[in-house]
């Protein structure tokens, strides 16, 4: 199982700390890893909004209506990227890997700052900003903590359970960093978005299965499936490639569709897990289906109804024109 990513940044932060405490690491050294002062960042950050407009008057405007406009590209499956969104993200040293795994790369753990040359070309090109970056890819990781009392970032931090004290000085880590989402509270969450993070980045799932979370990946087709092996999953429960993509419209869903999930075998509710299923969804969905199901046969019989009550209407319709023309057509004989 996948260490939630935030517990690798508390590793990488103390080491940080360690190299700036260690009277090895000359001068020159702590200030290149380290900005002194807050003025720094005013220079290179004006932080409250940034986007990827290069029209001032743009710009002005997105900051009014928009606040912060977040990355894009960052969240893109390695597989989906460009030929020349590659060669960009190979320039930060990333391998599919750490960039489909949010915070493994170690260059996530500098400030936009620090990039130079070809490293700040990539990122740009790439849609980052200083603001960007800075929250989304490092999370304020290589900031000072008066750096982060500057920005009212440190708030977020402070529900984490951090301080100045063991942010500067390596001391005993607040117990958030070992755990899941999950598993934060409320507030620790708060603080966690407010420094760009979510479930899945701070989980550290791998991008290629973030779909399980949002749909199952009940949005994939079947082809897409086998790529990441999670036809497998589905193959369990029932599934093949005519049942999954429908195509004729005419294919009939495995038995376990309409199964709740105690009804399951051990290796069908297994497979479900895999897909990001638990007990309750399971059952959930399987209930919102029903009442499709049966609004559909509700529906149904509305418009046999309706159809009857129609053809009822004209047939005694047609019954009194009929007699009606009888009726006259023998009174005119009559007279």
């Amino acid at each position: 199982m996948m260490v939630p990513s935030f517990l690798f940044l508390s590793i990488v932060r103390l080491l940080l700390v360690s190299m700036t405490t260690t009277a090895s690491v000359t001068a020159t050294t702590t200030s290149n890893l380290r900005r002194n002062t807050a003025s720094t960042i005013s220079q290179h950050y004006p932080h409250l909004v940034e986007t990827n407009a290069t029209d001032e008057a743009a710009v002005e405007e997105a900051e009014e209506e928009e606040g912060y406009i977040a990355s894009t590209t960052r969240y893109i499956v390695y597989s989906n990227l460009t030929e020349e969104q590659l060669d960009y993200v190979t320039v930060l040293n990333y391998t599919e890997d750490t960039w489909n795994i949010l915070g493994t790369n170690m260059i996530e753990y500098s400030a936009f700052f620090r990039l130079q040359g070809e490293e700040l070309e990539a990122a740009t090109n790439l849609g980052f900003t200083g603001a960007t970056w800075d929250c989304e890819q490092n999370h304020y990781m290589d900031y000072d903590w008066s750096e982060l009392v500057t920005y009212d970032i440190d708030t977020y931090w402070n529900a984490l359970g951090w301080n100045q004290s063991n942010w500067e000085e390596g001391g005993e880590y607040p117990v958030s960093v070992e755990l899941y989402w999950d598993n934060l509270t409320v507030a620790e969450q708060d603080g966690a978005t407010g420094i760009c993070y979510f479930k899945e980045s701070w989980d550290a799932i791998d991008m290629k299965f973030w779909n399980c979370y949002d749909d199952n990946y009940e949005g994939f087709s079947w082809k897409d499936l086998e790529q990441y092996d999670i036809d497998q999953y589905w193959t369990v429960l029932g599934w093949n490639m005519t049942t999954w993509d429908n195509t004729t419209g005419n294919a009939t869903a495995p038995v376990t569709s309409s199964l709740y999930w105690s009804n399951l075998t051990q290796a069908q509710q297994d497979a479900a897990t895999n897909v990001c299923y638990d007990e309750d969804l399971w059952d959930r969905d399987f209930d919102e289906e029903s009442v499709l199901l049966d609004s559909d046969e509700n529906a149904g019989r509305l418009v046999e109804g309706a159809v009857d009550k129609v053809e009822t209407f004209f047939e005694n319709a047609w019954q009194d024109i009929v007699a009606a023309v009888t009726n006259n057509v023998l009174d005119e004989a009559g007279a």
